[in-house]
């Protein structure tokens, strides 16, 4: 009988061992699949960012639409403004025209009122006289008829001038609100960068932690760490694309701030001299670099994912 409890202890003893080596054979087994599930979910968390730098670059690329279109707004401004100064000029040149025949009917009521005096005192007859003095009305009428219809001319001609004064002043502000809108969502894009980098930081370290023990592990890594340099290199596109259009805003609205001060002064000569200069010219190149750079980045992506550049 004692033989026998020895022998039971020791089966039970053995069957203890066995279990023990049986759980950590299965903590082995279970290692690998926790590992390919951190790896799943790091590889997730890069498509996930990479979606995101994608949504920053058409983001970024409808702000450049945004930007054409102003520079169109300005131009349609530009050519009102020279036809509101076209339309000054003529009127301008009417009222001289004006001016230098009302001077010559003066200098010849002058000159017949001169004949009249002296055919006056050469003694005329009382008919010449009542003649004269009935053209000097005449020339005298006509002459504040043509001074009325001038006054008339001019106040209506400052009338456009104002018109045209308060719409440039109007179509300023519109613009000058729809820069602050570009400047906000620049605002929003640096935030949106922010976030990426820190979600970037969050990858790495996780990345970092992934054992390397299992060859097909480290293969799946080194794919999810192609895949975060190439968003990496999104984001610094997108980075620089968001640089460059806040410089643009901020030329943008130094062109504005003089054009609002030409008007508010009423100095037409200077604001047209400005707009003729092409002072835009420079802002809509930056934005069309900005517009052709985005869209060759968008042709690469295309071609990198296309059946013809895998072969």
């Amino acid at each position: 009988m004692p033989s026998l409890e020895a022998e039971k202890d020791k089966a039970v003893s053995e069957a203890g061992c066995l279990r023990t080596e049986v759980n950590e054979l299965q903590k082995k087994i279970s290692e690998p699949e926790i590992l390919r599930s951190d790896q799943a979910k790091g590889a997730l968390e890069c498509k996930t960012g990479q979606d995101e730098a994608l949504k920053e670059v058409t983001r970024l690329r409808e702000l450049g639409n945004d930007l054409q279109n102003n520079y169109d707004q300005l131009k349609r401004d530009h050519q009102a403004v020279c036809d509101a100064r076209d339309d000054a000029l003529t009127g301008i040149q009417l009222l001289q025209a004006m001016g230098n025949g009302l001077q010559a009917k003066c200098d010849r009521l002058k000159s017949e009122k001169q004949n009249a005096m002296d055919t006056s005192n050469n003694a005329l007859s009382a008919d010449d006289t009542a003649a004269a003095v009935s053209l000097l009305q005449a020339s005298t009428k006509m002459l504040s008829n043509e001074n009325r219809t001038l006054r008339d001319e001019n106040s209506g001609l400052k009338a456009q001038m104002m018109a045209s004064t308060k719409n440039l002043s109007d179509e300023y502000n519109a613009l000058k609100e729809e820069n602050s809108v570009l400047k906000s969502q620049i605002m929003v894009a640096d935030s949106d960068k922010a976030s990426l980098k820190a979600k970037k930081e969050a990858l790495k370290n996780q990345m970092t932690m992934i054992g390397m023990t299992d060859p097909e592990l480290q293969t799946e890594l080194r794919k999810a760490r192609e895949k975060k340099e190439e968003a990496d290199h999104k984001l610094k596109g997108c980075i620089y694309l968001a640089d460059r259009l806040r410089l643009c805003a901020r030329e943008l609205d130094e062109q504005l701030n003089d054009v609002n001060e030409c008007a508010q002064q009423r100095d037409f000569q200077r604001l047209c001299l400005l707009l003729e200069n092409t002072v835009w010219q420079p802002i809509v190149n930056n934005c069309k670099s900005i517009w052709e750079a985005s869209r060759s980045e968008l042709r690469l992506r295309q071609w990198n994912a296309s059946p013809v550049a895998s072969a």
